[in-house]
């Protein structure tokens, strides 16, 4: 959770002085990487209510998601054994359901409890 408090931090004091000239030369990659990363969050929550908005309309949905979930695991996993060459790449499947279900919802939760002084670190 700590992490996810100082990321959001972090990103709204850059984001007082990005657009200003803090530096000459090099200034558009930082900003196209603030500009993403700002989209990239509100979108997947976005996406994952639009979802679930088409999963009441038909059930059926579900498996098709599931699925999918399952398909971007596999994915990871060939690139895990690609490169760390373990047996650890098993997990992948199951890293991929819990992040869906679980961790994904860090950081709104992060948000919400930005002013909590209470970092949940230990």
């Amino acid at each position: 959770m700590r992490w996810h408090k100082s990321f959001i931090r972090e990103n709204i004091l850059f984001s007082r002085f990005m657009f200003s000239s803090y530096r000459e030369t090099n200034r558009v990659l930082p900003v196209v990487d603030f500009t993403l990363v700002g989209i990239m969050f509100p979108f997947q929550f976005y996406t994952f209510g639009y979802s679930m908005y088409f999963v009441l309309r038909d059930p059926l949905l579900v498996f098709r998601f599931l699925s999918l979930i399952i398909l971007m695991g596999l994915f990871y996993m060939l690139f895990y054994i690609r490169f760390e060459r373990n047996s650890d790449f098993v997990y992948g499947v199951l890293y991929s359901f819990l992040h869906v279900f679980v961790l994904m919802w860090t950081i709104p939760y992060a948000a919400l409890t930005l002013k909590d002084g209470r970092w949940l670190t230990r």
